[in-house]
């Protein structure tokens, strides 16, 4: 398995996750395109700054993966916490 992708597992997590923490934030969630190694969102009204939208969209993912995984080693979902990190706004 290639560790640098999310698993199918991972993948609905990660959308679950960002569906359900644009809707606590009151964020128009236009678009939302989880691949196996990166993810799209698309955010519309309130326009967030894009540094808090990333920011916030992947503490929200990584606490979810932990509290589901407790202390188990990420990589059996196919995907590395460090992973997170690679998630990126585009200019």
């Amino acid at each position: 398995m290639n560790r640098s992708a999310f698993s199918p597992i991972a993948r609905q997590l990660v959308d679950t996750v960002m569906r359900d923490h644009c809707e606590r934030r009151q964020w128009q969630l236009l678009a939302l395109a989880v691949r196996s190694n990166h993810v799209h969102v698309v955010v519309g009204q309130p326009d967030p700054p894009p540094e808090l939208l990333v920011q916030q969209l992947k503490v929200w993912a990584t606490r979810r993966f932990l509290r589901l995984c407790g202390k188990m080693d990420l990589r059996g979902l196919g995907m590395v916490s460090s992973r997170m990190s690679q998630i990126e706004e585009e200019p």
